[in-house]
Formats: structure tokens, sequence, C-alpha cells
């Protein structure tokens, strides 16, 4: 049987654990465990992180911050996966940028 992973992770920052709420239809609200001004910033850090690594779209709800998909899918897997990259996404960016600039291996019969 296939589990929902884990979509909540303790943020060193924030002093707490933040957590993804899936509403349905690629959707999800994002909340701290605690609100202070450190989790609450923390959270809006995060939701910035998906929205670079996933290209969601960003919105602010009474209570949270709200991401969600564009194709309105549900995608817990992934931002469950993520949730890593996400919340450290100033030094996900810098790997990036840095792989980018190495070349690629590839197979002596392959070079031209």
């Amino acid at each position: 049987m296939l589990q929902m992973p884990v979509l909540s992770a303790h943020d060193k920052k924030a002093e707490c654990p933040l957590s993804l709420a899936p509403q349905g239809d690629g959707l999800y609200a994002i909340h701290a465990a605690t609100v202070t001004d450190k989790s609450s910033r923390r959270v809006s850090a995060l939701a910035r992180g998906y929205a670079k690594l996933c290209d969601m779209d960003v919105g602010p709800s009474e209570s949270n911050v709200t991401i969600s998909f564009p194709c309105k899918t549900d995608h817990h897997a992934l931002l469950g996966l993520l949730m890593y990259r996400a919340q450290n996404i100033r030094a996900t960016m810098q790997e990036q940028e840095v792989s980018k600039g190495r070349g690629v291996l590839s197979a002596p019969t392959n070079q031209d």
C-alpha cells in the first residue's frame, strides 16, 4: 500500500516544524507549529523556495501562505522530496549554477 510522504520538517531558523497541508486540486497551505516573526518569515521563504523549484504559484490566505501547481494536480511525493531543498533555496540555486559550469561527461566514442 502506498503511503503519503511526510510533508513536515523541522526548520532550524524558525525553531519549529513547518508543514504542508494538502487542500486538493494542487493547492497546499504551509503552517508553522508555533507562530512567531521568525516562523512567519520562514513559511514565506519556504513558499518562495517551492515557487522557484517547482514553478508554483504563491498566495496568502487568512492564517498562512498557500502554494499551488498551475496544473491543479496534487504532487505530495514531489513536495515531500523537495522540502529540504526548498528550505535552503539559496544553497540549492548556487549548487545548480556551479553544476552548469561543469562539463558533461560522455564516452570517448561520443566526443567530437
